[in-house]
């Protein structure tokens, strides 16, 4: 994988930021369509090969479609955010029309090599998805592309500026993060699709509830992966001797936003696992009852991928604010 920022990358980007806020808004606004991207490309595939029988596969014509709006904005978000990058590193929109400027941030960065990775993924992604068939080859390699997309984006993170002897450690613990954040999320979208394709038969509502019971290992998994990576984040970036002033940070205000965030999902999450979906399970021969548990299942999933999406932008944010303790 790419090298990380230097210390002089970091500090041009901060100069790029104190530059003007419409590159700082395009970033954010990047950042988050290339996470949301990556946690559909990685996490949807891995669930529906991991839960969904192989003739429930080719059928699934709602994820494909899905998948390919995900590979292509992320190609067309991975290329933008380089140019975007470039004029903030520079502290001028022209820089990004500079060819030498370009080149720099591509191909002497970490940042650059890790958008550069991305965007090929992406587009190899792109093309597996128009081509998936019956079989479920296609789906592993997207499984594999989207691994790949999703590991990059570690390098937009704190943990690829991280200095010294925990600069592995770090990066690793990031990793570690966005895959867990993505088995979680992407599976969260792949229950949104087949929750509102179960209406049609008692065929489907049976997958959507197998499908469910198969999420709450997942998910437990996931959740316990993104508190430990999120710990070792936490004390890598802001540390104890930064913790009573991280409150009255900008990057605090947004680490409280997305733990809140994270409660909330928790919430939904525990709900839908020990009542909603037994009661989906209770009702699967009673059409009245059926329609009833999946409406009800439907809302509550869709809030939580809401939610999930609300986080992304929280993080999205952090990513370009300093942490506390950090000199602008």
């Amino acid at each position: 994988m790419p090298t990380t920022r230097t210390s002089q990358d970091v500090a041009r980007s901060r100069k790029g930021l104190q530059g003007g806020i419409g590159m700082e808004t395009a970033i954010i606004g990047l950042r988050f369509v290339q996470y949301g991207g990556a946690m559909l490309l990685f996490g949807l595939p891995l669930f529906h090969l991991l839960r969904i029988p192989s003739d429930s596969l080719a059928a699934a014509g709602a994820p494909r479609r899905l998948l390919a709006a995900a590979a292509a904005l992320t190609l067309v978000s991975t290329l933008a955010a380089l140019a975007t990058q470039t004029a903030m590193m520079g502290g001028a929109w022209s820089e990004a029309l500079r060819s030498e400027a370009l080149s720099y941030v591509a191909f002497d960065t970490g940042l650059g090599l890790a958008m550069l990775v991305r965007a090929a993924a992406a587009l190899a992604a792109l093309g597996v998805v128009l081509r998936l068939g019956r079989g479920r080859g296609g789906w592993r390699v997207l499984v594999a592309l989207g691994a790949m997309i999703t590991v990059s984006l570690a390098w937009m993170g704190h943990g690829a500026a991280t200095q010294g002897a925990g600069r592995w450690a770090h990066l690793a613990a990031d990793i570690v993060h966005v895959l867990a954040a993505a088995l979680w999320l992407g599976a969260l979208a792949a229950l949104v699709s087949l929750l509102r394709q179960a209406s049609v038969s008692p065929a489907g509502a049976t997958l959507a509830f197998t499908a469910l019971q198969g999420f709450s290992g997942m998910g437990t998994l996931a959740v316990g992966l993104l508190t430990v990576s999120g710990l070792i984040n936490a004390g890598f970036i802001i540390g104890p001797e930064n913790l009573a002033e991280t409150p009255a940070t900008t990057y605090g205000r947004l680490l409280i936003v997305k733990l809140l965030l994270f409660g909330l999902m928790l919430a939904l999450a525990a709900g839908n696992r020990f009542n909603l979906t037994p009661r989906l399970g209770d009702a699967l021969h009673s059409a009245t009852a059926r329609q009833s548990a999946l409406t009800i299942l439907r809302r509550s999933v869709a809030l939580e991928t809401a939610l999930g999406a609300a986080l992304l932008l929280a993080v999205a944010a952090m990513g370009v604010q300093p942490p506390p303790g950090v000199e602008m």
